[in-house]
C-alpha cells in the first residue's frame, strides 16, 4: 500500500513537472489584444467599422508580431506608399510617419479583411515599442489619413459598441432658401451605447471660403428638413484649400438630445463667405447603406477619382 502510495505521489510529480514546462505561458513573450476604432485617429472620425489587433512581442529575440481583422469601412481600402495599412511612429492622441508597411488581405469588397505583421527590431525600435510610440493606420477612400487606428499599447482605449449610426450627403438643394453652388460633401455619424457621438465629414468646390457663424463654419442645427433651426453644436474643422474643407466632433449626448437625433431633428449645416445662411446641408436621418451607392454614384459620374486622394 505505501509502495502504491509513494508512485501516486510520483506519478503526480511528474505530472506537474510537464505541465509547468509546457503549458505555462512563456514570461519573455508579452501579448495582448487592442481595438481599431475611428476614434482613436486624429482628428476622430466617425465609421461604423470596428477591428481588433493582436500584438506580441518577444523580448529574447525582440520580434514583434501583430495580427488582426477588421470589416464595415464606410469605403474601399487605399494603398498609400504600399500598402492600405502600416505601423506609424507616435505615442496616443498625435499623428506621425509611417514606419512599416503591413501586408493586408483584403475582402472581396475592399471594406474588410485581415493583415499581419513581423519583424526583428533594433534596439532604438525596442524603445519605441516600449514606450507605446508605435500604432497600427488602415487608410480607406473616405478617410486617406486613416479609418481605423490602434496603439500598439497594452492600455489602449476600448470603446462602446455602436448603436447606430449615419451617412449623410450634404447638399445645396437640402436649405430651405435657394443657394448658387457646385459645392458637395459627406458627413457620417456614430452614436455608441454609452451616449458617445462622433461626427465627421469633408466637402468640397465651396462658392468661396469656410467662414464662422454661430461660432464655426460647420454646425449641428436642431430642425426637422424643410425648416431652419437653432445651434446645438459646434463642430471643429480645417481648410484643405479655399474651397474644400474636413469636419469632426467627438461629444457625449443627454437622453433629450439622443431622442432628437433619432428622430431625425438634427441636420449638418456648412457656411460660407458667399452662403452666410449656409451653402450644404445634410439631414441626420439618412440609412447606412446610403454612403456605398453615395461613393460608388461618384466614382460612376468621375471614373479618374477613384485614384485621387481624397477623391473630392
Amino acid at each position: 500500500m505505501q509502495n502504491l502510495r509513494m508512485r501516486s505521489i510520483g506519478l503526480i510529480a511528474a505530472g506537474s513537472l510537464i505541465l509547468f514546462s509546457t503549458g505555462c505561458p512563456d514570461d519573455d513573450v508579452e501579448e495582448y489584444e487592442v481595438e481599431l476604432a475611428g476614434e482613436n485617429q486624429v482628428p476622430p472620425v466617425a465609421t461604423p467599422a470596428s477591428g481588433t489587433m493582436d500584438v506580441e512581442f518577444d523580448e529574447e529575440d525582440e520580434t514583434l508580431r501583430v495580427e488582426g481583422d477588421f470589416d464595415g469601412l464606410v469605403s474601399r481600402l487605399i494603398e498609400i506608399e504600399g500598402s492600405a495599412a502600416h505601423i506609424h511612429f507616435a505615442p496616443q492622441g498625435e499623428s506621425g510617419p509611417i514606419l512599416w508597411n503591413v501586408d493586408v488581405d483584403a475582402d472581396e469588397d475592399e471594406r474588410g479583411g485581415s493583415f499581419e505583421f513581423e519583424r526583428e527590431l533594433t534596439a532604438d525600435e525596442v524603445e519605441t515599442f516600449q514606450n507605446n510610440e508605435m500604432y497600427l493606420n488602415i487608410h480607406t477612400q473616405a478617410y486617406p489619413d486613416g479609418e481605423l487606428r490602434g496603439q500598439l499599447d497594452e492600455g489602449a482605449p476600448t470603446f462602446a459598441s455602436i448603436d447606430q449610426s449615419w451617412g449623410v450627403e450634404l447638399t445645396p438643394e437640402a436649405h430651405v432658401h435657394a443657394v448658387d453652388t457646385e459645392a458637395q460633401g459627406w458627413a457620417w455619424a456614430i452614436l455608441r451605447d454609452d451616449d458617445t457621438m462622433v461626427v465627421s465629414g469633408a466637402a468640397d468646390n465651396l462658392s468661396s471660403a469656410p467662414t464662422d457663424v454661430f461660432g464655426s463654419a460647420v454646425n449641428i442645427e436642431e430642425a426637422p428638413q424643410g425648416e431652419v433651426g437653432d445651434l446645438v453644436l459646434n463642430l471643429d474643422y480645417e481648410t484643405i484649400d479655399d474651397t474644400a474643407l474636413r469636419f469632426w466632433q467627438e461629444t457625449t449626448l443627454d437622453e433629450d438630445q439622443i431622442e432628437v437625433l433619432r428622430d431625425g431633428g438634427y441636420y449638418i449645416n456648412l457656411y460660407t463667405e458667399e452662403q452666410e445662411a449656409g451653402e450644404l446641408r445634410g439631414q441626420l436621418d439618412e440609412e447606412d447603406d446610403f454612403f456605398q451607392e453615395f461613393w460608388e454614384d461618384i466614382f460612376d459620374d468621375d471614373p479618374d477619382r477613384i485614384d485621387e486622394v481624397p477623391p473630392f
